[in-house]
């Protein structure tokens, strides 16, 4: 991985983490008879999200890894969703994490776009540089 590819990485990453810190502070708070059910979900999601981030950093083919990244997304959106439409969090605090959680998802839609570029990219290079098998007719 290039140094400019670590860099963008490190960014979503370090922005994940200040997500996930804060969140966990909040979710402190939350009602006991949410702990051992939407709250430990959403505080697993966060999680979870973390550990594919840092996977994916790591690894050469991330396409499955991106899909489980929106799929982790998605199900983080709506259970803040549910979160806020049973009072659970305030109104500013439902506008952070959607902001935090749509920026991450774009963050990690230009990483994805990146890749896949840069996998075309190889790939046509690739065809055109090499030499052709068959000699051309004149």
């Amino acid at each position: 991985m290039g140094r400019t590819k670590h860099l963008e990485t490190l960014i979503i990453f370090e922005k994940w983490m200040q997500t996930t810190r804060d969140f966990l502070l909040l979710s402190a708070a939350f009602p006991k008879r949410f702990r051992s059910s939407l709250t430990a979900r959403m505080e697993n999601l966060f999680l979870e999200m973390a550990e594919l981030l840092t996977t994916a950093s790591y690894t050469r083919n991330r396409s499955l890894l991106f899909d489980r990244i929106d799929d982790t997304l998605n199900r983080l959106r709506v259970q803040i969703r549910l979160s806020h439409e049973v009072g659970i969090l305030s109104d500013a605090q439902y506008q952070g994490l959607a902001k935090a959680l749509t920026e991450t998802g774009r963050m990690v839609g230009g990483w994805k776009k990146a890749d896949s570029n840069k996998i075309s990219g190889y790939q046509d290079v690739q065809t055109n540089d090499q030499p052709s098998v068959f000699p051309t007719e004149s």
